[in-house]
């Protein structure tokens, strides 16, 4: 199909629906932007209404990494002092001393 334009008012006679459309060309694509947007928030709120599979959330729970120590390790732990437990033999300060020194 070959289109021959014998004048510029025929070329300008098929354009002019397509400058209709161009001089709203800013409000088509707001509206599709936001037609997109409703769209997208819409099936997103719609997957999260969705009811959830119980029966595979238990399984995975169930089915989580259990950690095990040997008793080596574990006596290692019982082993250790607490911050809160003070030994023997700790340093003390002395008695007689001034407890700041720039403090006369």
């Amino acid at each position: 199909m070959k289109l021959a334009f014998t004048s510029p008012k025929q070329l300008m006679q098929l354009l002019r629906p397509l400058k209709r459309v161009l001089r709203h060309h800013y409000f088509i694509s707001i509206t599709a932007l936001l037609v997109v947007l409703i769209t997208a928030v819409f099936m997103v709120n719609q997957t999260l209404r969705a009811p959830s599979d119980e029966t595979y959330r238990e399984e995975k729970f169930n089915s989580g990494i259990n950690a095990h120590f040997d008793q080596p390790t574990i006596d290692k732990i019982e082993q250790l002092q607490r911050s809160s437990d003070q030994p023997d033999n700790q340093p003390s300060l002395p008695t007689g001393a001034r407890t700041n020194p720039f403090a006369e």
